[in-house]
């Protein structure tokens, strides 16, 4: 069986002074849970998957299952789509920012301090391609 195609309709990214940044700190964050799902439905099938975040509006959202914002709603009606198509769940547990250092490495592209906290990575990150729906 294959995944589901999905077509999000990306957004401009507001001014860090906007009052809507933080909604859209939210949703890239809940992004790459969903993209996690997409690329492995098949592990996560008949399994209960815990994402961990340090963002707690994000641990919220996947928790309850909603948003008020459209763009957060949207990427979890994908999630909870899949979710029920190949049977796993998924909740989230916040991380505090300071815990989650090899993240944000990865996060803000510092790929030399990912590899010294994780010596045990793959040298260079597997390559993914995406298929676009038509």
């Amino acid at each position: 069986m294959s995944p589901p195609s999905f077509q999000l309709i990306p957004s401009p990214s507001p001014p860090p002074w906007s009052p809507r940044y933080s909604d859209y700190i939210t949703v890239k964050e809940l992004a790459p849970i969903v993209i996690a799902a997409i690329v492995w439905w098949e592990e996560w099938g008949n399994k209960s998957v815990l994402a961990r975040c340090d963002n707690s509006a994000v641990v919220a959202i996947v928790n309850g299952g909603s948003s008020r914002d459209p763009r957060a709603a949207s990427l979890m009606w994908c999630l909870i789509f899949l979710a029920a198509i190949y049977e796993f769940s998924v909740q989230a547990t916040h991380v505090r920012g300071t815990d989650n250092v090899s993240a944000d490495a990865l996060s803000r592209d510092n790929v030399t301090l990912f590899h010294i906290l994780n010596p045990q990575a793959y040298p260079q990150p597997t390559q993914f391609q995406w298929r676009r729906s038509t």
